[in-house]
């Protein structure tokens, strides 16, 4: 079953501690004052996206949640930025890894957008831990190592963003001296080509 309630402050504390609903294990309780149990449901609703106005009065959006979860419990976040990545199962997949391995102040989240300024901003933040990137921001990250043409895992080591390309790394694992195919022109294609070179194979095919 799944119960949501959404009342005052002082009834989420009374509410929380509740009998009856401690056997509900799917239990969303939201304040329509102060936003400190929107940020405890984990299922973060209500939220309203950066690209639309909130729909209800007090309503959270997402710059507010990752602040206020930050600040309130201490949490960091893991994204995954791209385009139209509504239904990927990423954050399904990662966030069950993070609960199994006991790590509760990490949330993989999808971040979708348009305009990469808005990713740049995020990774300076204190609540960023990391990110997954996919189309078509791989090739848009400046970075020092030209080994790296395209990118999609991103790092914060201290103040500064390391970079990598785990499809490159798969690639290189599995390649053998023969000829190669490579399907598409993206990102990942841009990885597969990395490793081709990397291997000493010069007949790819793209």
């Amino acid at each position: 079953d799944i119960i949501k309630i959404v009342t005052n402050l002082e009834n989420c504390k009374l509410l929380s501690t509740d009998k009856i609903l401690e056997s509900k294990t799917h239990k969303i309780l939201i304040d329509n004052m102060d936003g400190s149990y929107r940020i405890k449901n984990n299922y973060m609703t209500p939220l309203s996206s950066i690209n639309s106005e909130p729909t209800a009065k007090n309503q959270l959006d997402l710059y507010s949640y990752f602040d206020k979860s930050s600040k309130d419990l201490n949490k960091q976040f893991i994204f995954l930025f791209g385009n139209n990545i509504g239904s990927s199962p990423s954050p399904f997949i990662h966030n069950y890894v993070l609960i199994k391995n006991d790590i509760s102040n990490i949330d993989y989240v999808n971040f979708e957008t348009n305009n990469f300024l808005n990713i740049n901003e995020l990774t300076d933040k204190p609540y960023f831990f990391g990110a997954s990137v996919t189309m078509p921001f791989k090739e848009n990250f400046s970075k020092d190592d030209d080994s790296i043409l395209a990118i999609n895992t991103l790092n914060k080591k201290g103040r500064f963003l390391a970079f990598d390309n785990t499809d490159t790394k798969a690639i290189n694992y599995f390649l053998k001296d023969q000829p190669t195919v490579i399907l598409g022109t993206g990102g990942a294609a841009v990885g597969a080509i990395i490793a081709c070179i990397n291997s000493n194979i010069d007949n790819i095919i793209v």
